[in-house]
């Protein structure tokens, strides 16, 4: 829709604007790593993202300075032991007892090995073992995500996670493999121009509706491989239903997840302020185009 408004308009439009219409946004290492390659940043100046949330109101919109989000890595564990009867459990080297002990361990790295001050968050989310209910089977399978606001909190959980996996394993007799994918990095909005989204959104929406201190989130994206390039920003648009409870709202990746559609023309009128106030903004705020 900013795209077809904003061409409507072509002769009216300060400068260039890119569309970045992006592939693969969810699967490590993303697709902005490709785009980026394929030179969708050259010439550009600055760069911004919108995303949904239904944490805020329809009709509101989020821009802060700082991380925003965190970074996230993935990885997978294979648990071997040695299969038997249900019946003899002490013949095994019983890959599930493993497993239900290593997801229990994994969980507290980041109470045990990280300081409380440091955002952080190590989750199991899968895990497979077995076909028969009276069959100990020779493996099992686990998946898991690690977020993080700091590289050195990130290559500790990454570390920590392997010294678990390796001690938890070798205690009962097991071996294991694990595949650690480096998937997003933190998101980090750059400060001058989280105040230029924010203020653009503001020429529109008022003042009132706009939020510049919001807690930030251990969701991830890889638009923050386009802000180590660009200085830009990642800003939220509010999708909530007004007046109901804000932690009943279903968010994205839940099954119930539903946005009030009121939210989309708010989001539309934001990038044409942006795009139209830009060079004014950044003269107001004192920034130097380069």
């Amino acid at each position: 829709a900013a795209a077809r408004a904003l061409k409507s308009v072509q002769e009216d439009v300060p400068g260039r604007v890119v569309f970045l219409f992006q592939h693969a946004e969810e699967f490590p290492p993303g697709g902005a790593i490709e785009m980026i390659e394929a030179g969708c940043l050259d010439g550009v100046d600055a760069v911004f993202g919108l995303h949904q949330t239904p944490r805020f109101d329809a009709g509101t919109l989020q821009s802060a300075p700082g991380p925003r989000l965190a970074s996230s890595d993935s990885f997978r564990i294979e648990v071997t032991g040695k299969g038997a009867h249900a019946a003899q459990p002490h013949r095994s080297v019983d890959p599930i007892q493993m497993a239900a002990e290593l997801v229990s361990s994994l969980h507290q790295i980041v109470s045990r090995r990280i300081d409380p001050l440091e955002p952080a968050v190590v989750t199991i989310g899968t895990l497979q073992a077995g076909t028969k209910n009276n069959v100990i089977p020779d493996s099992a399978n686990m998946t898991g995500t690690v977020r993080a606001f700091s590289e050195d909190v990130r290559k500790t959980l990454e570390r920590e996670i392997e010294a678990v996996t390796k001690g938890v394993t070798g205690a009962w007799g097991g071996s294991y493999t694990m595949e650690y994918v480096h998937g997003h990095p933190v998101t980090i909005n750059d400060p001058g121009m989280s105040e230029l989204a924010a203020r653009a959104a503001d020429r529109v929406l008022g003042a009132d509706s706009v939020y510049r201190d919001r807690p930030a989130g251990m969701a991830a994206e890889d638009f923050s491989r386009y802000l180590q390039k660009v200085p830009g920003a990642f800003a939220f648009l509010g999708s909530g239903k007004a007046g109901t409870d804000v932690d009943s709202r279903p968010v994205g990746h839940t099954t119930g997840f539903m946005m009030e559609e009121d939210a989309l023309p708010v989001g539309l009128a934001w990038y044409l302020s942006l795009v139209h106030s830009f060079d004014e903004l950044c003269a107001e705020m004192g920034i130097q185009k380069p």
